[in-house]
């Protein structure tokens, strides 16, 4: 951590490091997957670990100031999960949408729920993609009129295949999912798509994913 802030420090470019946290101090083993949402409150950090329940991820939150400080006890955004593998947040004004997958849970697939400015729970989680357990690798973009959520799919058996969704301001889901790629794998040739991820700008949803052709990538 000491060469870590000391290389910050000695940066001399257009960015300068002002501050360095570990919001999570304090917790045995690793984490995965964090992401950051500043709101009024200050910065809300997210990741995906097991401290509570070994071998059963879920997705926390703190809150912290602007020099990294934490505000707010750690909190677990997921209790109904089994095993979130991938959570990541995005923010409005007031509130921050979070968005998980959870890949064993009784209620598994893609979901969604509303967490407040300081990283609280803030409403139910609500199904919007995959209903079962599987791989999805989702994210998600906030757009001028709501968001857009990318996942990759196995539901053809044979291959993983992506696709979009629109959901409203306030997370509901609007019109039908639409698939974006149809690859079809030939005999003795395997063909996959993973790790979607989703921007928008101006007028366009952009899309990158990893294409996987036998060993080409």
């Amino acid at each position: 951590i000491v060469e870590q802030t000391k290389l910050g420090a000695a940066g001399t470019g257009p960015c300068k490091m002002v501050a360095f946290s570990r919001p999570r101090i304090g917790l045995p083993g690793g984490a995965l997957r964090p992401s950051v949402q500043p709101t009024p409150k200050g910065a809300v950090v997210t990741w995906t670990d097991d401290h509570e329940q070994p071998g059963k991820d879920h997705a926390y939150s703190v809150l912290i100031d602007s020099s990294g400080r934490t505000l707010t006890p750690i909190r677990d955004l997921t209790p109904e999960a089994g095993l979130v593998s991938k959570a990541t947040i995005v923010g409005t004004d007031d509130r921050v949408a979070l968005l998980f997958w959870d890949s064993k849970g009784r209620e598994a697939g893609v979901r969604v729920r509303w967490l407040d400015a300081e990283g609280r729970i803030a409403g139910p989680s609500n199904l919007v993609a995959g209903a079962r357990a599987g791989t999805f690798w989702p994210s998600i973009a906030r757009g001028p009129q709501g968001y857009f959520i990318v996942w990759q799919d196995d539901r053809d058996k044979d291959n993983d295949d992506l696709f979009i969704r629109r959901l409203g301001k306030d997370l509901e889901m609007i019109g039908l999912e639409t698939r974006l790629t149809d690859y079809a794998p030939t005999k003795g040739h395997s063909v996959n798509v993973r790790l979607a991820s989703a921007a928008v700008a101006a007028n366009a949803v952009f899309v990158t994913y990893r294409l996987e052709c036998d060993k080409e990538k």
